[in-house]
């Protein structure tokens, strides 16, 4: 009789076991960082928030697509801008833009709003879950707004 108990207990040990592992892996590969979830402490479709994140945000035309550099599973796209109108920060007058790769595809030619932070390199690296914005009269002024 001790036996099957002992038989029964260790059962019952290996499906809660079992049990609770499966429950450990669902709750981990749920955390941050998973689809639908914020890595940022802003909204980034919100001028006010973001321009309170940004180091520099500025008007620049797009001169030109750059290179496309995979760091660490990590892939980014580059590319030359021209600064015509700086609003916070001092972003230089053509620095090399990054953004992460397929957050957008900026036209050669088009003016764009950027909202950035330094790189080590000197470029500057448009903010997490932000994209830039198209560079209109009623941008250009709501971006002024955030930034003063």
């Amino acid at each position: 009789m001790n036996k099957t108990w002992v038989a029964a207990g260790s059962a019952a040990a290996a499906l809660v076991l079992t049990v609770g592992g499966w429950l450990g892996y669902q709750a981990w590969n749920s955390s941050p960082g998973a689809a639908g979830e914020s890595l940022a402490a802003y909204d980034g479709n919100d001028v006010n928030q973001v321009a309170r994140y940004a180091d520099q945000v500025f008007e620049a035309t797009v001169l030109s697509r750059g290179i496309t550099k995979a760091d660490d599973d990590f892939t980014s796209d580059s590319y030359g801008v021209r600064v015509t109108t700086p609003l916070k920060g001092t972003p230089g007058k053509q620095p090399t833009l990054w953004l992460e790769h397929g957050t957008a595809s900026l036209t050669t030619g088009k003016k764009y709003i950027f909202a950035t932070t330094p790189l080590d390199d000197g470029g500057l690296w448009q903010l997490t879950e932000t994209v830039p914005d198209d560079a209109t009269a009623t941008t250009l002024r709501a971006w002024r707004d955030a930034v003063h």
